[in-house]
C-alpha cells in the first residue's frame, strides 16, 4: 500500500490549489489507461477545459480530493457531487497509472463513505463503467450494489453501471 494523506483542494479559492490540482487532474485524466474510465466521449482534457471545471465548483456541490504522498505529489483525485435534495455521489476518480492497485482508490472512497455519513446522507452513489472491471470489483468489496445500467453511454458504445451504498 502506497502512504498518502487525503486532502481536499478547493480551486475555486485557493490558487496554491489550483496550481497543485490543475496538472496533476489533467495528468491523471488524459493518462492512456484512466481516459476511457472518467470520460464519456474519450476526448483528452485540455487546462480550459479543467480550468473551467474548477470555475464555481463548490456552488455546484463539487469537491476535489487528492491522495497525496509524503513529497506532496498527488497520486489520485476523488471528484464528489452532493446536494441535499438529489444526494452524494462519487462522481469520478482517478489515479496515476504507476499508482494503481496500491490502495490509493479504495483510500479515496473510504474517505468519500465517511464524508456523506458525517454530512447526513444515508447513501452513497456512483457510476462506473461496466469495462472497467478493477472499479467494480472495487466498489462491490466496498459494499456498493449495482442498482441500474445505462448502455451505450461511453461514445465508443460502452455502458455504465450505477452502484450505490447505504449506510
Amino acid at each position: 500500500m502506497c502512504d498518502v494523506i487525503i486532502r481536499e483542494f478547493i480551486p475555486e479559492k485557493s490558487q496554491e490549489d489550483l496550481a497543485l490540482l490543475l496538472p496533476a487532474f489533467l495528468r491523471i485524466w488524459n493518462a492512456k489507461e484512466n481516459l476511457q474510465f472518467v470520460c464519456l466521449t474519450l476526448r483528452p482534457f485540455d487546462e480550459a477545459q479543467a480550468r473551467g471545471m474548477f470555475i464555481r465548483h463548490l456552488a455546484n456541490g463539487v469537491r476535489y480530493f487528492g491522495a497525496v504522498d509524503a513529497k506532496g505529489e498527488i497520486r489520485g483525485i476523488l471528484v464528489t457531487r452532493s446536494n441535499p435534495c438529489e444526494g452524494f455521489e462519487f462522481a469520478n476518480l482517478g489515479i496515476q497509472p504507476e499508482y494503481k492497485r496500491k490502495g490509493i482508490g479504495r483510500a479515496l472512497i473510504r474517505h468519500a463513505l465517511h464524508l456523506a455519513e458525517q454530512d447526513g446522507f444515508r447513501a452513497v452513489e456512483g457510476k462506473v463503467f461496466a469495462d472497467d472491471i478493477p472499479m467494480l470489483r472495487l466498489a462491490l468489496d466496498l459494499g456498493f450494489s449495482p442498482v441500474r445500467m445505462e448502455y451505450g453511454r461511453r461514445a465508443d458504445g460502452a455502458n455504465v453501471v450505477h452502484m450505490k451504498k447505504c449506510f
